[in-house]
This record gives C-alpha cells, sequence and structure tokens, in this order.
C-alpha cells in the first residue's frame, strides 16, 4: 500500500468515525447542531431514544452505512458496478499516477490494519 493510498484510506475513515460522532452529537447533545438539515428527524429519534445505549447503538449504525456508501463508491471506481459497462473511473494523483486497483479491497485491509474492523 502506498503513502498516498494510506492517507487517502486514513480520510475516509476519518469521516466514517465523524459520522458516529456527528450522529451522537445530533441525538444527545443539548441542542439540535446547526449542521442538521431535517430537525424533525432529529427530534423524532431524540424522542425514541431514552438511553446512552439506544443512542451509541444507532451511532453505529450510522458509520455502517457511511462505510456502506464509501465501500460501494470504491467497488464502483474499480469497475465493479454497472457504470464500468460504460467506462470507469480512475483516481490519479497530481501526476496523472493511478491510485491503483482493487481499492476497495486495500480498503478494508487498512480499516483492519488500524483497528477500525475486526
Amino acid at each position: 500500500m502506498t503513502e498516498l493510498q494510506r492517507a487517502f484510506f486514513e480520510d475516509l475513515a476519518q469521516i466514517e468515525d465523524a459520522a458516529m460522532g456527528n450522529a451522537r452529537e445530533a441525538l444527545s447533545g443539548p441542542e439540535v447542531p446547526a449542521w442538521v438539515e431535517n430537525e424533525a428527524a432529529v427530534a423524532t429519534l431524540r424522542a425514541t431514544l431514552r438511553s446512552r445505549d439506544q443512542v451509541d447503538a444507532l451511532a453505529t449504525f450510522v458509520k455502517e452505512m457511511v462505510h456502506e456508501a464509501v465501500h460501494s463508491v470504491l467497488v464502483a471506481i474499480d469497475g465493479g458496478s454497472a457504470s464500468a459497462e460504460v467506462g470507469r473511473v480512475e483516481l490519479v494523483n497530481e501526476a496523472g499516477v493511478p491510485l491503483g486497483d482493487a481499492l476497495h479491497e486495500l480498503y478494508v485491509d487498512y480499516l483492519l490494519e488500524t483497528g477500525r474492523m475486526s
């Protein structure tokens, strides 16, 4: 795994981590954060989730859903989706060198290496 791949995967992992933290903040903070677009949905969840364990469970689920989205985008970039029949999208560095193939697999490897996935 290259240094750029590791840095990119760390960015993606931090997005997943932030999603969990943001969900927790929106559901249990003193006020609904300004970045929340659907306050009614948050109000419904706040009224329903009674314990810290329930909030944590939902926040963990949100992180899993963000992971699924990130992984699906990487699969599409790797040519593993229907869009590959039309053409492939490729991530390249500033010199035009491709970031590589099998990014979705390398990303999971990175998460396992860093203890974010088991």
